[in-house]
């Protein structure tokens, strides 16, 4: 009965039912036949011939489940239909992200979105700097940077030679004191003249016209 029952589904006498060739296999499984032929031996054992090589589908499904990438599963794959659509998880392209369409060179429509979206947003950047640059400058509040590399140069050179003339110009005076209080007061009513002279000059540099810069006095010394 078991012989009768085999020869009615594979056509030969005393065969598994569950032996198939390679491309039935191929159909079971829903993949390439040359796939079905590089995994005979690899994959799954060869119950037939080298000539004519057969394969235990229960044993291909088996050890194409526990060999095949999760992400990369097929429902296709597992079906158990001879119509199943032919796919190779093996020669399957990887899928990747749609890209903008391609554009003529020069068109905006050819830069890639995060590019795009980042150009305009630097592009309103720097249109709101330009309007507010534009409204200090009206205003008065912009220096030209010439003027303020002069400034900061003469500063400088005021300041150095301010502070090597302190020490001659407060020692006759400390000199005289004898109490730490008022030697503390002295010194810190004097760093804070100095302070406020500085400050003036600097405030009366940036603010005056070059016509002005050019017949600018000299700081008044430590020693006033």
């Amino acid at each position: 009965m078991q012989q009768t029952l085999d020869i009615a589904a594979t056509g030969r006498p005393g065969r598994d039912v569950n032996l198939v060739t390679v491309s039935q296999a191929a159909e079971l499984l829903g993949v390439n036949k040359s796939t079905v032929s590089r995994q005979v031996g690899r994959l799954y054992p060869n119950r037939g011939t080298e000539k004519r090589p057969l394969i235990d589908i229960n044993e291909a499904r088996t050890a194409r489940s526990a060999n095949l990438n999760p992400a990369m599963r097929r429902v296709d794959a597992i079906e158990t239909s001879p119509r199943s659509v032919a796919v190779t998880f093996e020669e399957d392209p990887p899928r990747v992200a749609p890209t903008a369409t391609a554009a003529p060179a020069g068109s905006l429509d050819c830069v890639p979105v995060a590019t795009l979206a980042q150009w305009q947003t630097e592009k309103v950047k720097e249109q709101a700097l330009l309007a507010r640059a534009q409204r200090e400058e009206k205003a008065g509040l912009l220096v030209e940077r010439q003027l303020v590399d002069e400034t900061a140069f003469e500063f400088g050179r005021m300041l150095a030679d301010y502070l090597g003339h302190l020490a001659s110009d407060l020692s006759v005076t400390l000199a005289s004191m004898l109490e730490p209080r008022e030697i503390a007061l002295y010194l810190d009513q004097r760093f804070r003249q100095m302070q406020e002279r500085l400050a003036a000059e600097l405030e009366r540099r940036l603010g005056a016209s070059p016509e002005a810069s050019a017949a600018e006095e000299e700081l008044p010394s430590a020693a006033e």
